[in-house]
C-alpha cells in the first residue's frame, strides 16, 4: 500500500487547518488525500477536527437517514440503503460512499443541526451530534 510521506502529511495538515470549513467538497478532498482514507474515514477526521461543521458519514448514517420521513433526498438515500443491503448478500457488489454522496450526507446533517437549533432555540446541535444520534438509532 502506498503511503504519504511525512512532508506530504505536514502539507495536508496545514491545508486542513486553513481551508474554508463551509466548503464540504474541499474538506473531504483534503482529508481523502491521506492515503488509505475513503469518504467515511475522511469525514471522520474532519468530524474530530471540526464537529460544528462535519459529521461522520458511513453506512449506519445512510441506513438511519433512509428512514427519516420528509427529507427531499429520501429517494437517493433509499437507493443507497438498497445498495448497502445488497452488498451484504453473498456475492454482493461492494459498497463505498462516493464524494458527491458524502457531501450530500454532511449537508443533511448541517441542515438538520440548524433546523434543530432554530426549533429548540439553542446552539446545542451540531452535525456531529446529529451523526451520533443517527448512529445510535441505527444500532437499536
Amino acid at each position: 500500500m502506498e503511503k504519504n510521506s511525512l512532508a506530504d502529511l505536514y502539507q495536508i495538515k496545514e491545508r486542513l487547518l486553513s481551508f474554508d470549513k463551509n466548503d464540504v467538497r474541499k474538506g473531504l478532498k483534503l482529508a481523502k488525500s491521506i492515503k488509505g482514507l475513503g469518504i467515511a474515514g475522511a469525514s471522520g477526521l474532519l468530524t474530530l477536527m471540526y464537529p460544528e461543521y462535519f459529521g461522520t458519514v458511513d453506512e449506519f448514517l445512510i441506513l438511519a437517514l433512509a428512514n427519516v420521513n420528509g427529507l427531499f433526498e429520501q429517494p437517493q438515500l433509499k437507493e443507497l440503503a438498497k445498495r448497502i443491503n445488497e452488498s451484504k448478500k453473498p456475492h454482493g457488489k461492494s459498497f463505498s460512499i462516493s464524494p458527491p454522496n458524502g457531501i450530500m450526507l454532511i449537508n443533511i446533517m448541517r441542515r438538520k443541526s440548524t433546523e434543530n437549533n432554530e426549533w429548540f432555540r439553542t446552539s446545542f446541535w451540531t452535525p456531529r451530534k446529529i451523526d451520533k444520534v443517527l448512529w445510535a438509532y441505527g444500532h437499536l
